[in-house]
């Protein structure tokens, strides 16, 4: 299956959602790859489990970047990976309906942030993690680190 947008947008967080939403909202079809199941990246990231965990204004910003995103007019492509990327912007898909193909002259990467583990004495002990262990712990599990 090929599909042809006028942008597509890789990464559905922040920043990458924002950009879909203002092409849809200016006449453009968009394509949003994620690979998580919802839109929000790290920061608006939802809980595994259905109890979900207060987070305040944090929460609330995401659930309405995600209901903007939803209604904008954007083609979500939820738990999908990206794993080619060729000339005008062919892209191929891995997900739960095995390859897919997408198109578009235009692409706007918005991958989110990387993580770098700087090595120091103790790193590697059980327990030790890094940020975005700890971020996932807390957003997708309502876990905090240590307990």
């Amino acid at each position: 299956m090929s599909e042809s947008f006028d942008l597509v947008v890789a990464g559905a967080g922040p920043a990458g959602a924002s950009a879909a939403i203002a092409a849809a909202e200016h006449g453009l079809r968009v394509a949003v790859i994620d690979e998580a199941d919802a839109a929000g990246g790290q920061l608006h990231r939802l809980p595994r489990v259905q109890k979900r965990a207060s987070h305040g204004d944090v929460a609330s910003a995401g659930d309405a970047l995600r209901t903007r995103l939803a209604r904008c007019g954007a083609v979500s492509y939820a738990e999908r990976r990206i794993w080619s990327v060729a000339e005008g912007f062919r892209l191929d898909l891995a997900g739960p309906r095995g390859h897919e193909q997408v198109r578009a002259p235009f692409l706007v990467a918005a991958t989110g942030a990387h993580e770098r583990i700087v090595p120091f004495p103790g790193w590697t002990l059980p327990g030790v993690i890094g940020l975005a262990a700890a971020t996932v712990l807390l957003k997708s599990e309502g876990v905090l680190p240590g307990h």
